[in-house]
């Protein structure tokens, strides 16, 4: 019995599970076919124009003074007095006295030597009255000796010495006063009340607040755009002086306590030579950084080592496109959609890479729609599909 079993058992299973997935295989619903849909890329485009702009060129410098001396000691003394704003970042005014020295040893020199100039005053007349009676009683050959001629140029020259002398000692009076040649700012200090300097000793650092500089680097590619002051070595010789009125103007920005200010000045110069970095450093100057803005009342004054953006405007560029910087594909390449909207792989001829644009002389004309839509995958001829087309405006 339990042979049979084993037998047919199996046999059983097998026949019932073939059954079963005929019986699945006949009553399944048939799959209806689908049609295939195609899908296209959808791309934001820009359509360009070709406007007359002056393209910007970017840069940054740090702010220093125009003018910066350091004041230095010409007399010896003890500092008897100084101004109650002598001291780093204290503002002066020009002929302020800054720092008095002790001009007691001085007044005792002029007493001197206005003495000896008494004295020399008084043997030069007892030599020219000794002269006088000479010269009448003198032979007509006699000698200039004889005549006093050399007694009379020696007390001559003795008077002159000790006027020369009190001129002197008049101007290191005048020395112990030391007063401001400008109007302007303290940037650092050396010495204290009562203490004792040296004729030649560095006192403090000084710089005038009428114009700020900042030294900007140009590379050679971004020269062209600007049309730079030039000079040449018989320029001072013509009398050729340039004006603000044909200097590039440039902004200055730089963001104080989370707020960006702005302040306007022009470039006045390039200095002498590239360096070793092919770079062309150009000077902007902002007349009065200190001052106070009458369009932006609580602006901050442009400091002295501030860090600051440059957006020197430049030349008029005519028949330029200016597209947004991403629209731009690797170095020299964009994508546009043609009219059976297909994609055309194009390159074009870059004049300026901006932060934000890019501003192209050809490669592309006007009413061509430009891709700003970046993809993973492209292909030339691709078909795409139009999203909103944007139209650039004269204002770019």
């Amino acid at each position: 019995m339990k042979r049979t079993l084993s037998i047919f058992l199996p046999l059983a299973i097998t026949i019932v599970t073939i059954f079963v997935v005929y019986l699945l295989l006949v009553n399944s619903p048939k799959a209806e076919p689908q049609e295939s849909i195609k899908r296209l890329p959808v791309l934001q485009t820009v359509t360009a124009r070709k406007v007359t702009v002056r393209v910007p060129v970017h840069t940054r410098g740090i702010v220093m003074p125009r003018t910066q001396v350091t004041l230095v000691s010409e007399v010896n003394g003890v500092v008897k007095k100084v101004s109650p704003q002598f001291n780093s970042g204290g503002f002066f005014k020009r002929g302020d006295v800054l720092i008095t020295i002790d001009s007691a040893f001085y007044l005792l020199e002029i007493t001197k030597k206005k003495s000896a100039v008494d004295s020399a005053n008084m043997h030069l007349e007892e030599v020219t009255a000794r002269a006088h009676v000479a010269r009448r009683g003198a032979k007509k050959n006699a000698t200039d000796f004889a005549l006093h001629i050399p007694q009379i140029k020696d007390a001559k020259s003795q008077l002159a010495a000790a006027n020369a002398d009190l001129q002197l000692a008049r101007l290191q009076l005048s020395h112990t006063e030391i007063k401001a040649p400008f109007d302007g700012r303290i940037k650092s200090v050396n010495i204290n009340k009562d203490q004792y300097v040296s004729q030649g000793e560095l006192l403090a650092d000084i710089y005038a607040l009428d114009v700020a500089e900042v030294r900007l680097p140009i590379s050679d590619h971004h020269l062209s755009l600007i049309d730079l002051p030039m000079h040449y070595q018989d320029d001072s010789q013509q009398g050729v002086v340039p004006t603000h009125k044909n200097l590039p103007p440039v902004k200055l920005t730089s963001v104080i306590g989370g707020q960006r200010y702005s302040w306007k000045g022009v470039v006045v110069r390039s200095e002498g030579g590239v360096d070793e970095n092919r770079l062309l450093y150009v000077v902007a100057e902002v007349n009065n950084p200190y001052a106070r803005d009458v369009t932006f009342y609580r602006r901050p004054p442009l400091e002295i080592g501030r860090f600051v953006e440059a957006e020197i405007g430049g030349r008029e560029q005519k028949r330029i496109i200016a597209l947004p910087r991403e629209a731009l594909r690797g170095e020299n390449k964009v994508w546009i959609v043609n009219l059976d909207e297909r994609l055309v792989v194009r390159s074009v001829d870059v004049l300026y890479r901006g932060r934000d644009q890019v501003f192209i002389r050809s490669g592309i004309d006007s009413g061509d729609k430009v891709v700003l839509t970046a993809l993973d995958f492209v292909v030339d001829g691709m078909k795409v599909q139009l999203a909103n087309t944007l139209a650039l405006s004269s204002s770019l």
